[in-house]
């Protein structure tokens, strides 16, 4: 072989070995960079939730075996045995949380109140220090309109369709989607969870309200739950009886006003196809009793509707209510 072109292969070689050589130190150096980054400016997790009363928590109260996390969380922390809120209720107290200040200071003083923006909060604060800080709250109380969104870059307050609230599985697949895309930086984020909040919903509520078409079983609601839940119908010519009877079972330490409320969504759509009973415009009516709607098509051919509802349980029970919240 030419001497030359010998030489000239060594040198490729010898190059290519430096270049991979520089290319492995440079990311070590970036992901000891990253170690170090991450000594000097830990993760920071504050987790909020909303409306648990601690004798529902192992740290608080040994005999209830029902959060093991928090026990081994708090065994392998502080844990303060004394903590006092300024006000019990949602939006005020996590604006002092996230400031520090007073409700009277900060003017929020109940739900539906709005942060005002010359207040400084934590996440402005981490933000500042070049922290990554993101949100996921799981009620409407804590929406981004309300003003507690200030200094995070991301603010999840994403709800699902006709609802005001979410629970902590679909909270955490945002929470998880968005730490393992931003684990390289130093992060400052807020967890928000409500599960022990009213309507104190399992994954799968009993229902409490059978709807009747002409008769017919068309589904079965847990309105208990609050949601707004739609009904698709097909309605021929003619006239057809809607029918929404509670069948919630009788509780020996019910009120004398306990029962299912029924209320429809967006009435006056609905004056081109109903004829409704005199008590149900203008709000919620107790189904103590069948609620019949008269359905009218008086066209020549069947038509597609969508009728939407909600409801709730007036003056639930002790009974009722306990389990539902340890639940």
């Amino acid at each position: 072989m030419n001497p030359t072109v010998w030489n000239r292969r060594i040198y490729q070689v010898l190059l290519g070995i430096a270049i991979l050589g520089t290319l492995g130190l440079f990311f070590q150096q970036i992901r000891l960079r990253g170690v170090l980054t991450r000594l000097r400016y830990p993760y920071v997790i504050l987790v909020t939730i909303d409306t648990l009363n601690l004798n529902y928590t192992s740290p608080y109260n040994p005999k209830y075996e029902g959060t093991p996390q928090l026990a081994r969380f708090a065994a392998e922390g502080v844990l303060f045995e004394r903590a006092y809120t300024l006000v019990p209720v949602t939006m005020p107290s996590h604006t002092t949380i996230m400031t520090g200040l007073s409700p009277a200071t900060t003017g929020v003083m109940a739900n539906g109140d709005v942060l005002k923006r010359n207040v400084t909060t934590l996440a402005e604060y981490f933000k500042a220090r070049d922290y990554r800080t993101a949100a996921f709250v799981s009620l409407g109380v804590l929406k981004r309109v309300f003003g507690l969104d200030q200094g995070f870059q991301e603010y999840d307050d994403y709800l699902p369709p006709n609802r005001w609230y979410r629970n902590a599985r679909e909270v955490y697949r945002s929470v998880q989607s968005w730490v393992l895309t931003h684990m390289p930086e130093p992060f400052f984020i807020w967890i928000h969870l409500s599960d022990p909040h009213e309507p104190y919903l399992t994954d799968h509520p009993k229902p409490d309200t059978r709807v009747m078409l002409d008769g017919r079983e068309v589904g079965q609601y847990a309105l208990t739950s609050k949601e707004v839940f739609p009904l698709h119908l097909e309605l021929s010519p003619g006239e057809h009886k809607l029918t929404f009877i509670s069948i919630r079972p009788h509780h020996p330490d019910d009120r004398p006003d306990t029962g299912i409320l029924f209320r429809l969504v967006d009435l006056p759509r609905w004056k081109r196809w109903a004829r409704y009973p005199d008590q149900l415009p203008g709000g919620e009516v107790p189904l103590t009793e069948p609620l019949e709607i008269l359905l009218v098509n008086t066209g020549s051919r069947t038509v597609r509707i969508t009728f939407e509802f909600t409801g709730s349980l007036r003056r639930p029970p002790p009974s009722e209510v306990l389990p539902a919240y340890r639940a």
